[in-house]
């Protein structure tokens, strides 16, 4: 079995954490600073950096295979878009962006994997960075969400509402 760790204790909302691949760190974001940013965090030594820095909502951060790069999405421009950045906040770059609100990457070769509202309701595609190629991966009547690809992005999981509780 598995022990857990707690890695942050404070009072502030800390989630959506993602491990990067060699196990060392995860990226997390965080309201400590009186916005929605990027952290990542030693799990080690618990050290804490500060990743991104502006006055819109950043989050969703998934490390990429290679632990080089975080893609992530952000409310910089009119709508949330999704992003990349060095593992240590530098070189931002807006991977894919419409109208439409986009978030929860995860970059798998050049495959970046996301949930959107472009057709009304959460679903997910994958954009395909180096064609531009845009496919649709599901095609039901429900929200689509809490997307998880594998590191190989041969398999795809997701949540959708089914039912509505109240």
């Amino acid at each position: 079995m598995t022990k857990a760790d707690k890695l942050t204790d404070n009072k502030f909302a800390d989630f959506a954490p993602s491990m990067s691949p060699n196990g060392i760190e995860a990226v997390f974001v965080t309201n400590r600073d009186g916005n929605w940013e990027l952290y990542k965090i030693n799990v080690h030594n618990r050290r804490v950096a500060r990743l991104t820095s502006n006055q819109v909502w950043d989050g969703f951060p998934d490390y990429t295979p290679d632990g080089k790069y975080i893609v992530f999405s952000s409310k910089r421009g009119e709508s949330e878009d999704i992003y990349s950045m060095k593992e240590d906040g530098s070189d931002v770059k807006l991977l894919y962006g419409t109208a439409a609100e986009e978030n929860d990457p995860h970059l798998c070769q050049d495959d970046l994997f996301f949930k959107t509202t472009r057709d009304g309701d959460w679903k997910i595609y994958r954009y395909n960075l180096k064609n531009k190629a845009l496919t649709r991966l599901t095609n039901n009547d429900n929200a689509n969400w809490n997307i998880r690809v594998s590191r190989d992005g041969g398999k795809l999981i997701y949540a959708r509402n089914i039912r509505n509780f109240c």
